[in-house]
């Protein structure tokens, strides 16, 4: 854990002085797609990873049923006999549409077209994303925030999605990343034993490498080996 703690602080180091606080943009793969979170309070590595178990903690995540569409919407089940209703979920998840202006701002402040992925609105909605671009102009330092929940052997290219986004972001920014390998979730959702979510951790890994993270600004750690 020790060692864990030296990696992380190590990675961000240079987002710690007396001036600047640190943010989080967190990435996550869900129905809304795109979720930016951005907290003022520093955040080490476990203060991290209570701040997303509490944001899986919320509300926001609990199952939404609505009687005329007969949806439900949970973080393990989507199910509807009419369709999704994206807007519906953009109200009752607490995010807002990402909107012209706001890809507009975007490619003004940092030079980049937005990615296809939000211009095809395959990212359509998010939460403080505007707040992390007033950090990118104001020269406020942030990371990136993201994981994975090993259950299988490899990825498929859904899995891969937010991956490739966030690897994007990662070039567009040039700010660190932080990806989470939750597989002490697995084994306690899955009929998984530990042993076997450990070494998905690993394969899936490999797979997550592959994406081409930037090396010197990347960490990747496990449940397993860093958290309890």
């Amino acid at each position: 854990m020790q060692k864990t703690k030296r990696r992380f602080a190590s990675l961000v180091s240079h987002l710690n002085n007396d001036k600047a606080t640190e943010r989080v943009l967190v990435v996550t793969e869900g129905y809304v797609t795109l979720l930016l979170y951005c907290t003022c309070r520093p955040l080490p590595l476990t203060r991290l990873i209570r701040f997303i178990l509490f944001s899986l903690a919320q509300p926001s995540c609990s199952p939404i049923i609505h009687a005329k569409m007969s949806q439900t919407i949970t973080p393990f089940e989507a199910t509807s006999t009419n369709g999704i209703d994206y807007t519906r979920l953009v109200k009752d998840f607490g995010t807002v549409e990402i909107t012209q202006a706001l890809l507009t701002r975007f490619e003004t402040l940092t030079g980049h077209a937005p990615h296809p992925y939000m211009n095809r609105q395959h990212v359509f909605s998010h939460r403080d994303f505007d707040k992390i671009l007033d950090c990118h102009e104001k020269g406020i330092p942030f990371y990136l925030y993201t994981g994975r929940g090993p259950s299988s052997q490899s990825m498929h290219l859904g899995h891969m999605i937010p991956f490739i986004f966030v690897k994007w972001l990662q070039d567009v920014f040039n700010v660190p990343l932080v990806i989470q390998m939750t597989d002490d979730e697995k084994f306690l959702f899955k009929d998984l034993t530990p042993e076997q979510t450990y070494q998905y951790t690993m394969q899936n890994a490999r797979d997550i490498i592959a994406v081409g993270f930037d090396v010197e600004k990347t960490f990747i750690f496990s449940d397993w080996d860093n958290v309890g």
